[in-house]
């Protein structure tokens, strides 16, 4: 979660760098991994 808006000025101003992983277990075996970039930055 956010804390302030000094991270969010940071997240608009640099487009694709934040950044997740996801990892999806099913019986303690991996079955899925999704990255993912954002872009805060309003389309532009």
């Amino acid at each position: 979660m956010l804390t302030n808006s000094f991270s969010v000025d940071e997240m608009v101003s640099n487009p694709y760098e934040t950044r997740s992983d996801s990892f999806y277990f099913v019986e303690d075996r991996l079955i899925m991994h999704n990255k993912a970039d954002y872009a805060y930055n309003g389309g532009d």
